[in-house]
């Protein structure tokens, strides 16, 4: 065409191109103003793309449900021991924040 792409174009084509799995991301990148220069959004995409990786590497990590009831500010307090991440925990009255 004989003359540089413009950077917001390369950002919008960028964006669209990630796919289903950033479109959180690439909305968000396009309703800001003004829009990031399309260096920036791509260390903000392979940032992002990292920590997609990292979540879904602790996928199969589990975690522990403390039952939110325990914690009622107008029950007695709960005597029984339940395990949170591998220490012990005592519910209970937590009293008014």
């Amino acid at each position: 065409m004989g003359w540089p792409v413009e950077d917001a174009d390369k950002v919008h084509w960028y964006l669209h191109g990630l796919g289903h799995e950033f479109s959180t991301f690439s909305t968000t990148q396009l309703s800001l103003t003004p829009i990031s220069s399309f260096n920036d959004i791509v260390a903000k995409a392979e940032s992002t793309d990292i920590f997609f990786k990292t979540i879904n590497n602790n996928a199969g990590a589990s975690a522990y449900v403390v039952n939110a009831s325990s914690f009622n500010q107008y029950a007695k307090p709960n005597t029984s021991h339940q395990k949170y991440k591998g220490a012990q925990f005592k519910g209970g009255n937590r009293g008014k924040q």
